[in-house]
């Protein structure tokens, strides 16, 4: 297995998964406030969330399986980044920076601008970054190469 380009897979993801240890919490206050709502209806048809039409208790064994579900993702999601923030945590300030611009950022800097906002040379940048990766991989996993 190529740990480098794993640990490169992680830096690209590394926002997304924490944007959503923000957004699942909110997605299951939503859930509950659905189920809450699910429990003071009649017991006949309900209407859900989705539009479609079904009795009060698969609406509220759907709401209950759906919360379970992301209940479950959050946790994955919650280890995920404290295992990122870990190996990121080893780091220097300006490796960090610099790793997390090149692999996370949706728009990556270009070099020249990013030299000038780290203060780096162009060779020292590269450089920089080949033992940024380095780092971070052993951080991450203990080796860097198969």
């Amino acid at each position: 297995m190529n740990w480098k380009n794993e640990a490169i897979r992680k830096l690209k993801h590394y926002k997304h998964m924490c944007q959503c240890l923000e957004s699942i919490p909110k997605e299951l206050e939503q859930l509950e406030l659905d189920n809450q709502a699910l429990h003071r209806q009649p017991p006949q048809i309900v209407s859900t969330p989705s539009g479609f039409s079904r009795n009060r208790e698969d609406a509220m064994l759907n709401n209950i399986v759906h919360r379970q579900e992301l209940e479950l993702a959050l946790q994955q999601a919650t280890l995920w980044v404290q295992t990122v923030d870990g190996a990121l945590s080893v780091l220097d300030p300006t490796s960090r920076e610099l790793l997390l611009a090149v692999y996370a950022e949706e728009d990556v800097p270009h070099v020249p601008d990013l030299c000038r906002r780290l203060g780096l040379e162009r060779t020292t940048f590269y450089r920089k970054k080949d033992a940024a990766l380095a780092c971070f991989t052993l951080g991450l996993y203990g080796l860097i190469e198969s």
